[in-house]
């Protein structure tokens, strides 16, 4: 499952949402963000200041996104699972698991993090 979903964010393969459904707004310590759920998969995009390469901005963007989009408490540590390219991060909230992808720009700042829901 974990290679299945780095694998096809990372050959370029596009996500597919819902286009009729709205984009929520939301902001994470002045980061503004839109995202989009569809089912078990949210893709959070931040546009007007990405998220810099910082491992600690990421995480807590990460927590805030699913806690809003899933109404689920995660704050374990995260932790990286697979390898190269495969390579994905999970965290663990209280009710479920979750896949982040963080899709970066070339200077490493982060535009999107794509989350999926795990089922227990």
């Amino acid at each position: 499952m974990l290679q299945t979903t780095a694998a096809t964010i990372s050959q370029g393969k596009s996500i597919a949402l819902k286009p009729e459904d709205p984009d929520v707004e939301a902001e994470f310590n002045g980061y503004a963000y839109s995202y989009k759920k569809d089912g078990q998969k949210t893709v959070a995009t931040f546009v007007k200041k990405l998220l810099p390469p910082d491992d600690k901005v990421v995480i807590g963007a990460t927590w805030a996104v699913i806690e809003r989009s899933y109404g689920d408490k995660a704050d374990s540590a995260p932790r990286l699972e697979g390898t190269g390219a495969e390579q994905v991060i999970r965290v663990d909230g209280k009710k479920h698991g979750y896949i982040v992808v963080p899709i970066k720009e070339t200077t490493g700042e982060i535009h999107s993090l794509i989350i999926t829901q795990l089922s227990h």
